[in-house]
């Protein structure tokens, strides 16, 4: 018995109403969630209010005991790459070197951007001397 070709394109159609919206939620859960990330760094740092101009926060108490004084820098930029940031070397001196680490996980928000999350370290013969993270959003003050 052979299909008519009026009813393959209905099929077809109807396969594409259903299957486009799943493909786009899919993607979007993807976008949104990072699962291949850990989150366990981004999940110790407190919700950041929405408030106007890029105010920031200085929220290194809430990680300093991930990075203690003394830990090699390989382990915690393995730690680092592991939780969605990516470090970059600032400036070495002769003794120390400073990496600056950030991450922008997405959120969904209408008039905030996504939260910049910063974390500045020194080093010293390869090991953690000093940490202090900052983070913020930017937001539009709607009237």
């Amino acid at each position: 018995m052979k299909v008519p070709r009026a009813l393959k394109w209905l099929f077809c159609v109807l396969l594409a109403i259903v299957i486009l919206p799943v493909i786009a939620i899919g993607a979007g859960w993807l976008y949104y969630t990072e699962p291949w990330y850990d989150h366990d760094l981004v999940e110790r740092l407190p919700d950041l209010p929405y408030l106007p101009n890029r105010i920031a926060h200085d929220d290194t108490a809430s990680i300093a005991t991930l990075f203690p004084r003394g830990m090699p820098w390989t382990k915690a930029e393995a730690f680092l790459r592991r939780n969605g940031f990516s470090c970059s070397e600032q400036s070495a001196g002769s003794e120390q070197v400073k990496f600056t680490c950030v991450r922008k996980p997405h959120e969904f928000s209408i008039i905030c951007t996504d939260p910049t999350y910063t974390i500045y370290f020194s080093v010293v013969g390869g090991a953690i001397a000093d940490i202090q993270e900052q983070s913020w959003k930017d937001c539009t003050v709607v009237d």
